[in-house]
């Protein structure tokens, strides 16, 4: 089955504990290559993988920050989506957001032309996702990988190809970077020029009370109306509005 990229949706997810320079960068990636039609962005709930410390709310209005006012127009084309985040908050003890239940909603919402976005060190854990063979079936796959992913990631993610070839979930096509999964769908692997930021190793450094001057930022952002004044300075990976709403609310030990 051939897909054509352009006409698909890219579903974006992540806990964003706190969202990063590498989650802005890989949006404007896909954007441009393989230059899906728009991206939405979905800030966990409550991540039944990952454990996050950080209120929803906040983790919602630094996500907005983090993607506003992107280079060349692009924030047209993404959009910010709440369900999952306004599920915690109405219940903060409510069942774990799983992926599968929210993309069976976006699929009666947006349509079927979905993509899941996920980054190349995930496709090792993969197999451990809620109900993962309905899933993978569910929509397409795009595996990002950052400008400057270790050698580990790539191993990990070697691993986790041969790993599920092996389960009979994925099975190689003619084209070395995609694979069609058990339900007829297709993973693609894409290269991006987004940085490889932690936010679990930002979250450390503020706990440790230490900030670093990010090298990769100038005082200036193109924004989608032109150039923008942004305060400084910028913690490093962090957009400056980010890292102004986390010192201002006290996150990570501020």
């Amino acid at each position: 089955m051939s897909v054509n990229w352009r006409e698909q949706t890219a579903v974006f997810g992540g806990a964003f504990d706190p969202p990063h320079l590498g989650h802005r960068e890989a949006v404007e990636g896909l954007l441009r290559e393989p230059g899906v039609r728009r991206v939405i962005v979905l800030p966990a709930g409550n991540p039944p993988l990952k454990s996050t410390g950080t209120a929803a709310e906040h983790r919602l209005a630094m996500t907005k920050l983090n993607f506003a006012r992107l280079k060349e127009g692009l924030s047209m084309r993404v959009e910010i989506d709440e369900r999952e985040v306004r599920r915690a908050i109405a219940d903060p003890n409510a069942k774990p957001s799983y992926t599968i239940d929210t993309l069976q909603d976006l699929k009666r919402d947006v349509g079927p032309a979905l993509a899941f976005v996920i980054g190349v060190d995930q496709i090792e854990a993969l197999e451990k996702w809620h109900r993962v063979r309905e899933l993978l079936g569910l929509c397409h796959w795009i595996a990002i990988e950052r400008e400057d992913e270790a050698t580990d990631a790539q191993t990990r993610m070697a691993n986790g190809l041969k790993r599920l070839q092996a389960l009979g979930l994925l099975r190689t096509t003619g084209n070395p970077r995609e694979w069609e999964t058990l339900g007829g769908t297709r993973l693609l692997s894409v290269p991006t020029e987004a940085r490889a930021s932690s936010s679990t190793e930002i979250r450390r450094r503020f706990a440790r009370g230490g900030n670093a001057i990010n090298p990769h930022i100038s005082s200036l952002f193109i924004g989608q109306n032109g150039p923008e004044s942004l305060p400084a300075p910028a913690t490093e990976n962090l957009h400056p509005d980010v890292e102004s709403y986390l010192m201002a609310h006290h996150l990570y030990g501020t």
